[in-house]
């Protein structure tokens, strides 16, 4: 991310003296809409912009230090929006899942909070996107939110739900290389789950007395 900022403002102010530069100029320059091949344009969080900034910043800060300029001009932070972050221990996570009536809910909950994958990942994982030998999944460019592809390390408890889901498909007839998803509702092995089904998870928190807890809370668990 830091790279694609700095090649960013290098591709803005190219051929210019750092000297030269002002605030006004550098707010203008600021991205409005954030571009990934595979998505469409989105506007940019304020959050997003002060990570353009933060970037030079340090670059202008650097020059200030080297004395290639007199001071680095002032630049705006903007305003971000506080982050609801929500997770629960081990202890809590556990008889939440064993709540949960559907099987196929159980076990993305299980890989869920193992892994970090986000909802939408983890309901397009196919099996070749898993290698169970080395212990890793791979998340394509196209099914990633940040639009890039990346390594998952899977754990014990990610490794037994897989291979068994795997294992199933193939029981099942369906080749480990077809267009079969890890997770479906069933026997609807080649149709993609949109999301979880909320009335088992909203189930399973009340009976284990959990509140104000969601799907995505499962991330912010494993990254806890």
């Amino acid at each position: 991310t830091k790279l694609r900022h700095v090649q960013y403002w290098r591709d803005q102010f190219r051929g210019r003296a750092m000297r030269s530069l002002t605030a006004d100029e550098i707010v203008r320059a600021l991205p409005t809409h954030s571009v990934h091949k595979m998505k469409q344009p989105t506007p940019l969080t304020g959050s997003t912009k002060n990570r353009y900034i933060a970037t030079i910043k340090r670059i202008l800060s650097l020059c200030a230090e080297w004395d290639w300029i007199d001071k680095p001009p002032k630049l705006p932070r903007y305003h971000e929006p506080d982050v609801r972050v929500r997770w629960e221990p081990p202890e809590v996570i556990t008889p939440l899942i064993k709540a949960m009536r559907l099987p196929w809910m159980r076990d993305a909950a299980v890989v869920a909070v193992s892994t970090g994958l986000r909802e939408s990942e983890l309901f397009s994982l196919s099996p070749p996107q898993v290698d169970l030998a080395q212990r890793n999944a791979w998340i394509t460019h196209e099914g990633a939110k940040s639009g890039y592809a990346r390594a998952v390390p899977l754990n014990d408890d990610a490794c037994a739900v897989l291979e068994r889901r795997i294992t199933t498909l193939r029981k099942r007839g369906k080749r480990p290389d077809g267009k079969a998803l890890v997770f479906t509702r069933g026997d609807e092995l080649d149709t993609r789950i949109q999301q979880n089904d909320r009335r088992d998870f909203n189930r399973a928190c009340q009976t284990v007395g959990i509140e104000d807890f969601h799907w995505h809370d499962l991330r912010h668990t494993w990254a806890s």
